[in-house]
C-alpha cells in the first residue's frame, strides 16, 4: 500500500557522489581498435597486485615497479638475483591489439607468439597475465596477485592428411621459489569447437584464482571440431580430443618437476565442455587425480544423447533449439536421431558412473537451457551409489548443496536455482557494450554475461567514499594516513571524495558555512595534493580523485539555517515541526530525491548517488511505524530506483549510519539490495570516513549484504 501523507516542498540538502578519474591515454600501433582502448580497458583492474620479478644493475637486486614496463637485461624469480628467469614484458594494450586484430584471435598457436616473448619455437618466456586483470569473474580480486605464465609445446599431433598440430599449455606460478606444490589443471570450454580470446581469459582468471592457493597450473588446449582454423587443429573427433587430453597428462607427468609441481597431487578443473575432459582425466587416473572441480560440464552424454533421441525423451522438444546446437556442433547434424553410431566418439566417453572416482565439486545451474542439469545430478547419484535419475529435473533445495558419496566434504553437488550457463561470468556492460564485449569475449555465450552489472565491479576491494585532510568538519589528519589504513585493511582502490564548495552565501552563519565544504581556493590544492599521492602509492593502491556535491534543488535552501543531518534537533525544528511529521518529511525527501536521480540521470559523466537514505540519520530518534516505513520505502523501490537503472547510475552503499547512535543501520536497506540486484543497479561500498580509522569499516557488512547475495 501506499502511505499518503502531505508533502510540502522543504528545504532539504542531500548529496550525489561524483567519483572523477582521468582516462590514461595510450600510445597505440596505426589502427588499434578502440575495443581494446575503451570498451576492454574499462574492465582492467590496474592495481591488481602482482608475483615479484626482480631486476639485476650492477649490485643492485630490485622489485620490479611495473612488471609491464621495466628495462633490465636480467630478470630473477627471488629477491637475493639468484634464480635467474627469461622474463619477457607485455603491455594489456599490445595483448589486446594482437589478439583483437587477428583474423581469427585463436590461442594456443605457436606460430602466433609474440617475438617478444618467444624463447624458441617451443616455449615462450615468462610473462606477467594480463588478463587476470579483467574483472568479469564472480571472485574477489582483491585476495589475488596476477601470476607469471609461459606456454610450452606438450604434443604435435597429425591429422590424415598429414596436417601437423602444435598443441601447447600455458603454465602458472605465483611462486617461483616453492618447491613441490599440488598441481592444478584447468581445462577451458567452448562446446569442444572454439578457442579464442574467451579460452585464454578463462584460462588466466580461474588460474589465478588456484595460484592464490599456491598451486601450480596447467592449462592445456586441444585440437577442435571447428570447420575452419589453423589446417591440422580442427575437423577434430571426439576420439582425437581425448587423445590430445590423455597426451597432454602424460607430457604432465614427465614435466611437472621441471615447474616444481607434484604431479602425485593432481586437481582437474573444467568448465563446460572443458569439464567433461576434466572428468575424463579425473576417471582415468584417479590415483593421481584426487579432485575434480567441475562447472556446468556435459558429464554423462550417454544419457543426455539418448534421452535426445528417444522420441518422447526428456529432451526430445528441444531438438533444433539452443540446447540442441551445443551437441550438433560435434554430431555434426542438426537432427540426432538420425546421428550414426557414436559409439567410438566424444559422447560415450562422456559417461563417468564409477563410484571410484575421486573427490568432485559440480557447480551447476538448474535453469540451464545448453548443459542439462540432470547430467550433473546423475554423477552426484553415481558417486553416491544411488540410482539415477531419468526423469526431467525439478530443482530442490535439498539439491542446493548435496553430498555426493562418503566424502561430504569435498564431493558434493551445488546446484544453483534458476541460474543458466556460465553464471560465474559477469560483465558490466549495457547497449552497444554489451554486444561489443560479449561478442569479443564469449562470442555466443552472451545468454547470462551481463546479468549482474555490479558484481565485476565489486571483484576488487574498494572503498568509493573516503575524505581527506581537506575536509573541514573531519579529523584534519593527513590524507596518507587515511590511505595507509586502505592498504593496511588490503583494499585495491579507494575514491578521495571531498566535499565541493557551496555557493557563496548558501549558509548565512560564515562559522558554519566555513565547516561544511571545500573553498574554491582550495580546488586546486586538493588536486594537486592527490596527484602527488598518487605517484607515491603507486603499484600499491589505486586512488581516485572525486567530489562529493551538494543536490540544491531550485536553491530554496539558501536561508537554510543548518544541514538536515547535523543534529537531531536541528532536523527536529528545521524540518518536522515546519512539515508537520516524521511521516511529511520522509516523503518530501523522496519526492526531491527522484529529482536527484532525474537530475544526474541526465549528465554525460554519471555520478554516484550518495548514502541515497541519509534521510534515516535519527530514525531512532524520530522512528515510523513498520507499516509507514515500508510504504514510504515503496515509493523509493518502484518508483526511483527503476529510473535510476535506466539512467545507468550506482549508488553509495554508505554504512557511516551504523555508527552513528540515533541511527545504527547503513543508509541503504535489505529490500534496496534486493531491488539494486535485480535492476542490475551497482551497489559500491563507502565507508564514508572522515578519519583514518574509519576507512573499511564495516565492510564485512557490505560483503554479506551484496557480494554474496
Amino acid at each position: 500500500m501506499l502511505l499518503r501523507c502531505t508533502i510540502f516542498a522543504s528545504a532539504l540538502l542531500f548529496t550525489a557522489l561524483l567519483t572523477v578519474s582521468c582516462k590514461v591515454e595510450v600510445e597505440a600501433p596505426t589502427g588499434y581498435d578502440t575495443i581494446c582502448t575503451d570498451n576492454i580497458s574499462s574492465l582492467v583492474n590496474s592495481s591488481m597486485r602482482w608475483t615479484a620479478v626482480y631486476g639485476k644493475s650492477e649490485s643492485s637486486c630490485t622489485a620490479l615497479k611495473d612488471p609491464d614496463d621495466s628495462a633490465y637485461s636480467e630478470y630473477y624469480a627471488d629477491s637475493s638475483c639468484q634464480q635467474k628467469i627469461n622474463y619477457s614484458q607485455q603491455s594489456f594494450e599490445s595483448l589486446c591489439y594482437d589478439l583483437v586484430n587477428s583474423n581469427t584471435m585463436e590461442v594456443g598457436n605457436p606460430a602466433k607468439w609474440a617475438d617478444t616473448i618467444k624463447q624458441s619455437d617451443t616455449e615462450t618466456n615468462w610473462f606477467m597475465s594480463q588478463w587476470a586483470k579483467l574483472k568479469i569473474y564472480a571472485y574477489p580480486q582483491y585476495t589475488l596477485k596476477r601470476p607469471l605464465v609461459k606456454e610450452v609445446v606438450y604434443s604435435t599431433p597429425s591429422d590424415a592428411a598429414g596436417n601437423t598440430c602444435s598443441l601447447t599449455a600455458r603454465i602458472y606460478k605465483a611462486d617461483m621459489e616453492q618447491t613441490n606444490t599440488p598441481t592444478a589443471v584447468v581445462i577451458h570450454g567452448g562446446g569442444w569447437e572454439e578457442r579464442g580470446l574467451q579460452a585464454e581469459v578463462m584460462n588466466d582468471i580461474i588460474a589465478t584464482i588456484y595460484t592464490d592457493k599456491g598451486y601450480t597450473v596447467f592449462a592445456p588446449y586441444y585440437r577442435l571440431t571447428a570447420t575452419t582454423g589453423t589446417a591440422g587443429c580442427i575437423n577434430a573427433s571426439g576420439t582425437e580430443i581425448l587423445t590430445d587430453i590423455e597426451s597432454f597428462y602424460t607430457w604432465l607427468t614427465a614435466n611437472a618437476s621441471v615447474y616444481k609441481a607434484n604431479a602425485n597431487n593432481i586437481l582437474v578443473h573444467g568448465n563446460s565442455a572443458g569439464a567433461h575432459l576434466a572428468a575424463h582425466l579425473a576417471a582415468s587416473h584417479s590415483s593421481n587425480v584426487k579432485n575434480a572441480v567441475l562447472f556446468y560440464g556435459p558429464l554423462d552424454m550417454n544419457f543426455v544423447v539418448a534421452q535426445y533421441r528417444a522420441a518422447n525423451g526428456i529432451y526430445s522438444a528441444d531438438i533444433g533449439t539452443t540446447g540442441n546446437i551445443f551437441l550438433s556442433q560435434y554430431l555434426k547434424t542438426t537432427n540426432l536421431k538420425l546421428t550414426p553410431d557414436i559409439s567410438t566418439d566424444l559422447i560415450r566417453k562422456g559417461t563417468y558412473t564409477d563410484k571410484t572416482l575421486g573427490n568432485v565439486f559440480i557447480v551447476q545451474g538448474s535453469g540451464d537451457t545448453l548443459v542439462k542439469p540432470e547430467t550433473a545430478l546423475r554423477l552426484c547419484e553415481a558417486k553416491s551409489g544411488s540410482t539415477l535419475s531419468t526423469t526431467a529435473y525439478t530443482y530442490s533445495a535439498t539439491d542446493a548443496s548435496r553430498a555426493c558419496g562418503t566424502n561430504t566434504d569435498k564431493s558434493r553437488l551445488y546446484m544453483i536455482q534458476g541460474a543458466n550457463h556460465m553464471m560465474d561470468i559477469y560483465i558490466p556492460c549495457t547497449g552497444e557494450y554489451n554486444s561489443t564485449i560479449n561478442k569479443l569475449l564469449f562470442d555466443t555465450y552472451d545468454m547470462n554475461a551481463c546479468n549482474n552489472p555490479d558484481a565485476a565491479t565489486h571483484a576488487l576491494k574498494k572503498d568509493g567514499h573516503v575524505h581527506s585532510q581537506f575536509c573541514p568538519h573531519g579529523s584534519r589528519r593527513p590524507t596518507s594516513e587515511f590511505i595507509d589504513s586502505a592498504v593496511k585493511s588490503g583494499f585495491d582502490e579507494i575514491s578521495v571524495t571531498e566535499h565541493a564548495p557551496l555557493p557563496d552565501r548558501y549558509i548565512d552563519d560564515p562559522a558554519l558555512f566555513a565547516e561544511l565544504n571545500l573553498t574554491e581556493p582550495e580546488i586546486e590544492p586538493y588536486l594537486a595534493h592527490l596527484a602527488e599521492l598518487k605517484k607515491v602509492y603507486s603499484g600499491r593502491i589505486r586512488i581516485l580523485t572525486g567530489f562529493e556535491i551538494d543536490y540544491l534543488p531550485g536553491r530554496e535552501a539558501e536561508t537554510l539555517p543548518e544541514m538536515i543531518d547535523y543534529r537531531p534537533e536541528v532536523f527536529e525544528n528545521t524540518l518536522i515541526k515546519p512539515l508537520g511529521s516524521v511521516c511529511a518529511v520522509y516523503e518530501a525527501y523522496l519526492k526531491e530525491y527522484r529529482q536527484l536521480v532525474n537530475f544526474a540521470g541526465s549528465l554525460a559523466e554519471k555520478p554516484r548517488l550518495a548514502h541515497p537514505m541519509l534521510i534515516w540519520k535519527f530514525c531512532r530518534a524520530f522512528p515510523l511505524s513498520a507499516a509507514e516505513e515500508a510504504a514510504l520505502e515503496d515509493i523509493l523501490i518502484s518508483d526511483i530506483l527503476p529510473d535510476a537503472a535506466r539512467s545507468g547510475l550506482s549508488i553509495d552503499f554508505n554504512v557511516a549510519g551504523l555508527d552513528v547512535t540515533a541511527c545504527g543501520r547503513a543508509y541503504v536497506s535489505a529490500r534496496m539490495v534486493q531491488t539494486c540486484a535485480k535492476l542490475g543497479i551497482p551497489l559500491i561500498y563507502g565507508s564514508d570516513a572522515h578519519a583514518p580509522d574509519k576507512v573499511g569499516r564495516y565492510y564485512n557488512t557490505y560483503t554479506a549484504a551484496v557480494l554474496r547475495r
